[in-house]
């Protein structure tokens, strides 16, 4: 065991020395898209003959064809990632979005033309809850603060607030510049009405609003809740808990009620989200994902269709608009498109559902996979290759696609995907021979797991990481995914592995397994028990944690060997944002608009670069060898050109360092240690292999700027010690400095 992990510390020095660092980043350039990741949890708005779609990280214009589909004109990316309201005046698109931080700020979009242009982006002084409720004047927008009971006004022509409205706030919208606002009733804490008031014409100089004032009053006669409050085409329609209210607007003086419906008996856990009236038929959506269509007939409303939708996920108020004969609603992911005269055959799916990704299965590869609700199929695509689209599966779906989970990973030409089929209450993997981006189907072997599993390779075994029962099992791939071994643990990062080893983590340690030899343990870290369970390979030499023990989480990142904290950050978005891959850290400050990138690596952490970054990104990836970047943001996969400086880290550049050994390797002769660091209590300890103590000292000799400790390689009971690698640390009060060396005889 020892001998083996001396051949495994000897390479991981060998890479040290020899390997190239980036320096700096000096140019980040958009490569393309490989492909888009939706969540259509917002609006859909229709502007004349396009469509405007308030998507979860994204702002997306779309154009309405002949024949009833939509093709994306332009899109807005954007990190805010809460939707509280959108809505057009004149010809602007305004869109309210919340931050992970609480803040809201507002979207303004010039849309007379096409494709929209992003006029002004502006953080609005809001306190109250996630929905915001607004009133139009010619002049000015005002939005609801419901902490501090008013309204900020918002100047058209300036863009900028510049006043507050005390005594306008509540659930409220606006009909010709006059507020219409909801109120409840309640009797010994329980509501017994509901009504909404109209109000005079707002007048823009005044500095309080009397809600007394009103010019007239209309009670629902129930205490129905009600959830969102909309106006369209001169119609106002309160929606609630499986009631509608529809009013007609034309005659302000004479408000009538036109329509009411109430299916609370059926579904009371449902919730109208989206509606629309043409010629007399009411179009709504619900919350779970129905369609229902009520025909107005002499002063009758008769409900006509009730269209189950079984791929529906969520979705915010205002979701449906209708277009003669098209439905036009958003579904979670995806937005559906129906024709009237054959509902339950939909004509598009837009948006793609349930990405998932494999990182770094080849050397030049990073591939990702989604399931195709329009074609019923899982696509795969590769970020490096010229055409990313590479090949599809046909997969029957047992349940709802939107929660279809698969992984993959591949072996040369070899596809291995894990899924559940409908025979089966077990996940299996199927395995596929890949030529030309054709697939031979081979043969398929069911697994014992119930829950979804990730996949890795290393050599010729294949990892199944099973993450619910936390634990791991290992199939031989070259004899048709023969069952090896299983023990309980999760493989950290996005690899686990270093050379020849696996590394995962169990409780609170790490422990290691040689590859020739999966059965065995050949070495254990133990991890300080204030970690998470997520930690994640840096390289060779790195492993870091996210501690979310402390009050505000912690990126902390130790030396693989001695397993001392070197550093730790505090990220601008608890520690959320941060992420290794390949020897570089990324912060991607999810709640800012740039990305750090660094290096980790002797020791210290060097920035070498920043990116403006409007999206929300979740993980990034670096592969230096491609000069390729790539980002799974929340909005898609997007794929980098970059170009850097690099800086090797040979003899002399390991000279310049505070403190350093030499020579390194060492064949004969004393062991030096050189240190700038050292005061007079500096003291020296030399580890061995299995993280045994060899040898202390406070023998430092002054030398010009720097300190020289001087090893005669005989350890504290004066023995000659043997070959391999080993470990040092100096330290002093304040400082402490980590590396290795190699002995050879």
């Amino acid at each position: 065991m020892k001998r083996v992990f001396i051949l495994f510390i000897a390479l991981s020095y060998v890479f040290v020395c020899n390997a190239s660092y980036i320096n700096e980043i000096s140019n980040f350039e958009y490569s393309h898209k490989v492909i888009d990741q939706d969540t259509y949890w917002g609006s859909v708005i229709k502007y004349e003959e396009r469509l405007f779609l308030n998507n979860q990280y994204k702002i997306e214009e779309l154009q309405i064809l002949e024949d009833g589909t939509v093709e994306l004109i332009s899109m807005y990316e954007t990190k805010r990632n809460v939707i509280t309201s959108d809505f057009i005046d004149e010809n602007r698109y305004y869109s309210i979005r919340q931050n992970e931080l609480g803040s809201h700020r507002l979207l303004i979009f010039d849309i007379s033309f096409s494709p929209m242009s992003l006029l002004s982006e502006i953080e609005l002084p809001y306190n109250g809850p996630v929905n915001i409720s607004h009133t139009i004047t010619d002049n000015y927008i005002y939005f609801t603060d419901y902490q501090i009971e008013g309204s900020h006004r918002f100047n058209k022509e300036t863009m900028q607030i510049d006043g507050f409205l005390t005594g306008l706030y509540g659930q409220l919208t606006s009909f010709q510049g006059k507020p219409i606002i909801v109120f409840g009733y309640y009797q010994d804490g329980n509501l017994i009405d509901v009504s909404f008031r109209v109000y005079n014409e707002l007048q823009d100089d005044i500095d309080n609003f009397d809600y007394n004032d009103f010019l007239c009053e209309y009670f629902l006669g129930e205490p129905n809740a009600i959830c969102s409050i909309l106006i369209k085409d001169n119609k106002l329609f309160l929606l609630g808990r499986i009631v509608l209210y529809v009013y007609d607007l034309s005659d302000m003086e004479n408000i009538e009620l036109i329509a009411y419906i109430d299916d609370s008996n059926i579904n009371y856990d449902d919730e109208y989200r989206g509606v629309d009236i043409f010629e007399d038929i009411i179009y709504t959506s619900t919350s779970q994902g129905y369609i229902k269509i009520y025909e107005i007939n002499d002063d009758e409303v008769i409900n006509t269709v009730n269209f189950a939708n079984t791929i529906a996920y969520y979705a915010y108020e205002n979701n449906l608009v209708f277009s003669y004969p098209y439905i036009y609603y958003t579904i979670g992911t995806m937005l559906e498109i129906l024709n009237v005269s054959d509902i339950n055959n939909p004509i598009q799916f837009y948006g793609y559902s349930n990405l998932r990704s494999a990182v770094s299965i080849t050397k030049d590869d990073y591939y990702v996979a989604v399931y195709n609700v329009q074609s019923g199929t899982v696509d795969f695509y590769s970020a490096f290759t010229e055409d990313s689209y590479m090949f599809s599966i046909e997969e029957e779906l047992f349940n709802n696609p939107l929660n279809f989970e698969c992984d993959f990973c591949l072996k040369n030409d070899i596809l291995f995907f894990y899924h559940k089929t409908i025979e089966s209450d077990y996940y299996v993997i199927d395995v596929y021979q890949i030529n030309d981006n054709i697939l031979e189907y081979l043969y398929q072997i069911q697994t014992n797991n119930v829950n979804y599993s990730s996949l890795r390779i290393k050599n010729n075994m294949l990892f199944v990481n099973y993450n619910y029962n936390n634990e791991i099992q290992v199939y031989n791939i070259d004899d048709e995914l023969e069952y090896i071994t299983s023990f309980p643990g999760l493989i950290i990062g996005d690899d686990g592995f270093i050379s020849d080893y696996l590394i995962y983590k169990n409780n609170n340690n790490l422990y290691f397994r040689e590859l020739n030899n999966i059965e065995e343990i050949v070495h254990y870290i133990q991890i300080p028990s204030s970690e998470s369970d997520y930690p994640t390979l840096i390289n060779n030499d790195y492993v870091s944690f996210l501690d979310t023990d402390t009050l505000l989480d912690r990126f902390s990142v130790y030396n693989f060997d001695l397993f001392n904290e070197l550093m730790s950050l505090a990220d601008t978005y608890y520690g959320k944002g941060l992420n290794t891959f390949k020897g570089f850290l990324t912060d991607n400050c999810q709640n800012q608009d740039y990305s750090i990138y660094y290096n980790i690596y002797n020791g210290e952490i060097y920035e070498i670069g920043q990116k403006y970054e409007q999206r929300y990104v979740d993980r990034t990836y670096i592969y230096p060898e491609l000069h390729k970047m790539v980002q799974y943001a929340y909005s898609g996969i997007h794929v980098y050109d970059i170009e850097y400086t690099v800086s090797s880290s040979d003899q002399v550049v390991e000279y310049e360092r505070d403190t350093y050994v030499y020579p390194n390797p060492v064949n004969g002769g004393d062991v030096n240690f050189k240190t700038s660091i050292a005061d007079k209590d500096t003291e020296i300890s030399i580890y061995n292999i299995k993280g045994q103590l060899v040898k202390t000292s406070k023998a430092f000799q002054k030398k010009d700027n720097e300190s020289i400790f001087t090893w005669d390689k005989r350890n504290n009971q004066n023995q000659s010690v043997a070959s391999g690698v080993y470990f040092y640390k100096i330290k002093t009060d304040d400082k402490v400095k980590t590396g290795k060396f190699l002995i050879m005889k």
